[in-house]
């Protein structure tokens, strides 16, 4: 089950529903944006599409399949160093890897809109889960690279502050 929203009603996109782009009435991006540690300490639901913002840690190489197929993993951080794999499927994965300035010290702030937290499917000697994911769904989903939002600017701000008090290494 997938809700594209926690509100107690549901949205239901039919073959005959009509989306019109309109001109926005705010200047606020409406993020929806819950710490990396928060979702991996459970206080974010699950199997809701949501928003992150992350540095991004490392970036794997895109696979394809034998019928075309392309996964791409990454992983983003918090300034708590907590630490989110994000699987892109798709042709999303493909345009991420072209995206991707894998060269360089640019810090690269990575917002996701509207991506599906998931358990990972590890299980420990015990038969517990411990870890949360998060995985691209089809249609409704993004990644902006270093985003002109007030929230991402905070985001780096923090990481910058961190940075120059000696918190974070290379």
């Amino acid at each position: 089950m997938l809700r594209y929203t926690k509100h107690q009603w549901e949205i239901v996109f039919r073959s005959a529903t009509l989306v019109r782009d309109i001109e926005p009435k705010s200047n606020s991006s409406f993020l929806d944006a819950p710490s990396i540690s928060d979702i991996q300490h459970f206080m974010v639901e699950e199997h809701v599409l949501t928003d992150v913002t992350g540095l991004v840690a490392s970036v794997g190489c895109l696979r394809v399949n034998m019928g075309g197929y392309q996964t791409l993993k990454f992983i983003l951080i918090d300034e708590n160093d907590y630490l989110i794999e994000c699987t892109a499927s798709g042709s999303i994965a493909g345009r991420y890897s072209e995206l991707w300035p894998g060269s360089g010290n640019i810090t690269r702030i990575c917002l996701l809109r509207f991506w599906r937290i998931e358990q990972r499917p590890l299980y420990s000697t015990d038969g517990t889960t411990n870890d949360m994911i998060l995985r691209s769904f089809p249609g409704c989903f993004e990644f902006i690279f270093n985003p002109v939002v007030p929230e991402a600017a905070e985001f780096r701000d923090r990481f910058q502050t961190m940075a120059d008090q000696g918190s974070i290494v290379d």
